[in-house]
């Protein structure tokens, strides 16, 4: 059996994917109104004691898909993109982003290192005397 994920962009362009529970599927409903019941409630507004709409998933744009498009290899979910009518893809531009950040965090860390004459446990041993 197929089965659909709705795929919601979000305003700073990634995506929330959507997972309908099949065995939350009613005896007495179709699956399709199993679908348009789960997936209709997740992007309902909501609201907080202030009367403030909280749901950031409401009235963004989606797109229902089969699950088989989901990319299998999720090493970078969180980078992900999809415009309609096209693939899952992986935001080349925010990866690299991303990516630098770690190059300089351990940059960081390795000259700290050499300022201080440590070595990785000693680091370590460090960081948990700090918590």
């Amino acid at each position: 059996m197929s089965e659909k994920r709705r795929i919601i962009k979000k305003n700073d362009g990634s995506i929330e994917i959507i997972i309908p529970v099949m065995k939350n599927k009613k005896d007495n409903e179709t699956l399709e109104e199993f679908y348009n019941r789960v997936f209709d409630k997740v992007q309902l507004p909501r609201y907080d004691e202030n009367e403030n709409q909280v749901n950031e998933l409401y009235n963004l744009p989606y797109e229902d898909i089969d699950s088989s498009l989901i990319p299998q290899d999720r090493t970078n979910r969180n980078e992900w993109r999809k415009d309609p009518g096209k693939n899952i893809e992986v935001d080349q531009v925010k990866k690299a982003l991303k990516d630098q950040k770690k190059i300089e965090k351990l940059n960081k860390k390795n000259d700290l290192k050499t300022k201080l004459n440590l070595d990785d446990t000693e680091i370590e041993s460090l960081k948990e005397m700090l918590k």
